[in-house]
Formats: structure tokens, sequence, C-alpha cells
């Protein structure tokens, strides 16, 4: 069955898939930092042992990163947290954990937060995992942190209008991953529903993750589908809304210029198509 015709199954029986979020942690974190000459570096730490989670989390395991993979992994997150305020930063978290084999719960994971703390499964790039890929997941996860604490600055029911009216997001990510609802494939028939990915119709949560690791990564594919599809188009505003409020660093702008679209040729449709919703047109 191709992800389109599961999405719209999905959309009959309200199930879904998302990242499971455990509880949030209650004391403060340990960086162990590596060396580096950026300051989001004291927020970094290849540590994996289990005093990393909180008590809560008994079952929550990892492994450390292997020396090979330590360099590149650390240069995408730290060209992540570049792009947040620092007073943002210092706000809201206290440490980014770089681990191997992320398990919460009994399931694999690619990523977790808790209250101030983002954990990130580094992959082995010799076997294709991306700094791209890693730089989503930091701003994915750092984005339910932002949201658990700003929760009133995302309208709600805005967020809801905006998807289709028999549409009910799903269960939650434990469940989404135990039945292999998870993918993150874009599909023309999601995106039509205002969906980047499966992924996305987990809950409200994983959907905002979903626009805010898109946008922050400076992925233009998210804009060609918002110059496609209102949907989408009306999550991306209200999410950069949302950021907006967080930092005046966050304008529409300031997006725009993290998927370089101002160096789109003046005649691609692509760049037509934001102009003209820009101005109101």
């Amino acid at each position: 069955m191709s992800s389109a015709a599961r999405a719209l199954v999905l959309l009959c029986c309200g199930v879904a898939c998302a990242t499971a979020k455990p509880a949030p942690p209650s004391s403060t974190v340990s960086t162990a930092a590596v060396a580096s000459n950026d300051s989001t570096a004291s927020l970094i730490s290849f540590n994996a042992s289990p005093d990393i989670f909180p008590s809560s989390w008994a079952d929550a395991t990892a492994e450390p990163v292997p020396l090979e993979d330590r360099a590149w992994a650390l240069r995408a997150v730290e060209a992540g947290l570049r792009k947040y305020p620092s007073r943002l930063l210092s706000e809201n978290l206290t440490g980014v954990f770089l681990v191997r084999r992320l398990r919460v719960r009994g399931i694999s994971m690619g990523g977790t937060n808790g209250r101030s703390r983002v954990y990130v499964s580094v992959g082995s790039i010799a076997a294709g995992s991306t700094p791209d890929r890693m730089e989503k997941v930091l701003h994915a996860e750092l984005s339910s942190i932002l949201l658990r604490n700003y929760r009133s600055r995302l309208p709600l029911d805005e967020w809801l209008a905006a998807n289709p009216a028999v549409f009910r997001y799903g269960r939650g990510g434990t469940d989404a991953v135990r039945s292999g609802l998870h993918s993150q494939k874009s599909d023309d028939e999601l995106l039509e529903l205002g969906f980047l990915h499966l992924y996305g119709t987990a809950s409200q949560e994983e959907d905002f993750n979903s626009y805010a690791a898109a946008l922050l990564s400076g992925d233009r594919n998210v804009w060609a589908a918002a110059a496609k599809y209102p949907a989408v188009l009306r999550k991306v505003k209200l999410t950069i809304g949302f950021y907006g409020y967080l930092d005046q660093h966050f304008e529409v702008s300031a997006f725009r210029a993290l998927a370089q679209l101002d160096r789109l040729p003046a005649g691609d449709p692509l760049r037509q198509a934001l102009d003209a919703d820009a101005h109101g047109e």
C-alpha cells in the first residue's frame, strides 16, 4: 500500500504515527562537551551513560557515537543551534546529547526530548546518515520543548482548521513506531491534506515538529509545497508566527534566507508564487 493510500485510511480510522515523548527530566545536565570554537559547544555532549536520562526513564539506553562520526555530527548540530538567538537557547535548552542506538520504552528512536534536553541518535555517515537529517532531528525535538513552554502562542484552533474536517490525529509515537507507521517520505496526497509526511499525522505536536524542522533546516520542499497547497501554506505561516513571537529574529525573511529562496532566478515558478503570496496577490 502506498503512503498516500495509507494516509487516506488513516483519515478514516484516526490512527497515526509520532516520535515518543517521554516524561521530562527533573535534573540539570552535565554537558561534557567536546572541544569547539563555537559557543554552542557548551550545550553538546557525546556522553551516553545512563545518567544522562532522568530516573523516570528507567529503561532508556544509548551507546557512544564512534569517533569517526563525531566531528561531522558536532558540526551539524552546531550549525543548527546557531540559527537560534542565544537568549532563546539559554532560557529553554540545557543540553543536546549525541548518542548511538537510542532506545526508550523498548523503541529505537532517531531523537527525543525532555524538559530542557534533546537527545539525537547519530547514524553512521558511511551507512548513509547525513548532516541534514541530523539537523532536522535537532530542530524537531527542540520545537517540542518550545511548544511546551509557549503553547499558547500557537493557535490550536487555526492549526486544526487547516486539516480536513474528517481528520483526527493518531495515538502517538510508541504505537506508531510499533505499527510501522512512521514514514517521513513526502507524498502529494498528504501534502494536499496539509501534512509534510505520514509521520506528521501522529499528533498536532508531531505535525508542528515536521514544519519546524523543515523551515529551520532551510528545506525548499516545504516552500514549494506551500506555493501549491493552501493547507501547507497556512501551517507554514502559523509556524513562522510562533517563532516570530519567541524572537523578532524569526521573521519571514529569515526563514526565506535559510532556504536561500532569494537566490532563485526572478522567473523561477517557486519564487514567483511565494513573492505573489507575500504581496497578498
